[in-house]
């Protein structure tokens, strides 16, 4: 029995998103904007005649693959057969490459219009809690606190983001878990229900799913952590993990276990991501 080196095993993200089937290297996404109310201020008097913003996102696909070889010679002096690992292997880098592509497409840019043609930036300005980030006092770098979280909740609901009745999540790192697990409202059962100090992990608080993945982006000792909810963000899967293991005759009949998906991953709206930035 092969044992795998300690690794995330696969997507902990897709199922924090909106997933969908998709079969063309390109599809579109519509979107409707928000009405408004006219007063009626005289009798007769004509009907108004209002618009409403229709948009769209482009999605698109991509194909990832892993293929491995053994050949006999090497499975008779191994005494084992390791085509079940190398295609448990696969499977877990491909749901790792999938967890990349939802971060990527979350704070990303985003392809719009008619034709997918024109392009929608983040929005650092509204969508942001700073590293430097406090509720009262001068600013100070800081990892995850509790008032970023506070933040990050008030810009979804300011958005009118949680009207949807979506729970909210929040993805970081073991680092941000050990910030929160060091703050008093965490730790407390006057605050926690959860008893986070009990078994050392964090799952929910502030409404918040917390997910951790160590696939976050960091740059300059800062890390990118999210805040969202699902139909913020949209995956479109043409193709789940296919394996595929077969004799090879051109490479003296080794064995080959062939792994593959297509997806991809692009942001719905700018309102329902927050990026909310940690020291490290």
């Amino acid at each position: 029995m092969l044992t795998p080196v300690f690794q995330q095993k696969g997507s902990k993200l897709r199922s924090t998103v909106r997933s969908v089937t998709q079969n063309a290297e390109f599809d579109y996404f519509d979107r409707i904007g928000e009405a408004t109310a006219n007063a009626i201020t005289t009798r007769h008097a004509d009907t108004p005649l209002d618009d409403i913003d229709h948009t769209r996102r482009r999605n698109q696909i991509q194909g990832y693959n892993n293929a491995l070889l053994f050949d006999n010679q090497d499975k008779l002096k191994m005494l084992i057969d390791p085509t079940q690992g190398y295609a448990q292997a696969q499977a877990w880098a491909l749901g790792r490459k999938m967890d990349s592509e939802i971060i990527r497409a979350a704070s990303g840019t985003a392809y719009t219009g008619k034709t997918g043609s024109s392009t929608q930036a983040f929005d650092t300005t509204n969508q942001r809690v700073a590293v430097n980030y406090v509720e009262s006092g001068a600013a100070a770098n800081s990892g995850l606190t509790i008032g970023k979280l506070r933040q990050a909740r008030y810009i979804l609901e300011s958005n009118e983001v949680l009207e949807t009745g979506e729970q909210p999540v929040f993805v970081c790192t073991a680092k941000q878990m050990q910030d929160l697990l060091r703050t008093t409202e965490i730790t407390s059962v006057d605050y926690n229900s959860v008893k986070a100090l009990v078994n050392g992990h964090v799952d929910t608080f502030l409404g918040f799913r917390f997910v951790r993945t160590e696939l976050l982006t960091a740059s300059s000792g800062t890390r990118t952590c999210l805040a969202y909810v699902p139909s913020g963000i949209l995956l479109g899967v043409a193709e789940d993990v296919k394996v595929r293991i077969s004799e090879r005759s051109d490479k003296n009949y080794s064995i080959q276990v062939y792994s593959e998906a297509t997806f991809g991953a692009t942001r719905m709206w700018e309102e329902a991501v927050v990026e909310v930035l940690c020291a490290e």
